[in-house]
């Protein structure tokens, strides 16, 4: 996996928030632009700067929900213990019964898993037009 990748997937849940803190303080800079040492001019490039920098931050959020949506259910738990944090999920998800094989999951194959993964989601976020240099 991309390095890149992996930074998109932990910042992901922090991506949730970001629009509405983006609002916040684009609204709050415009109404406190009086008291500012800036021209008018000079808070109107800054603030429209910080919109479009929102807007590629939104876009960032809708590719990965997007991708991950796509993604089946077993991805989607390996996905949230390896990136969001979900821990107790591991435990849970290798006393799970594997279709396959019949018994658990053992942690060789949880991490075949991970890597397989994470190729994976590294392809549909390319495919997706989210490439390193884009990032």
């Amino acid at each position: 996996m991309k390095n890149y990748a992996k930074l998109i997937l932990y910042a992901y849940p922090l991506l949730r928030t970001v629009e509405k803190d983006y609002e916040e303080h684009i609204g709050n800079k415009a109404l406190l632009s009086y008291e500012g040492r800036w021209t008018a001019e000079q808070t109107a490039e800054y603030l429209a700067g910080e919109i479009l920098e929102m807007r590629r931050l939104e876009w960032l959020k809708e590719v990965v929900r997007e991708t991950l949506e796509g993604l089946s259910e077993v991805e989607k738990t390996l996905v949230a213990i390896r990136y969001f944090g979900k821990r107790k999920k591991k435990t849970a998800l290798l006393r799970e019964e594997n279709p396959v094989k019949g018994s658990g999951w053992t942690e060789r194959s949880y991490f075949r898993k991970q890597k397989k993964l994470g190729d994976k989601l590294s392809e549909a976020f390319a495919l997706a037009g989210l490439t390193e240099e884009v990032f």
